[in-house]
């Protein structure tokens, strides 16, 4: 399994599990950024 975190990455058919796992990472990001976690 590959992951990308870049524009390239949107352009690469996803397996199910890299679908999951991106899902997550984005998540996670989301949750740390509203919740005030990140510094700028």
């Amino acid at each position: 399994m590959a992951g990308a975190h870049s524009a390239e990455g949107e352009r690469v058919q996803k397996s199910l599990e890299n679908t999951i796992v991106r899902f997550a990472d984005h998540s996670f990001w989301q949750i740390l950024e509203r919740a005030g976690a990140l510094q700028e």
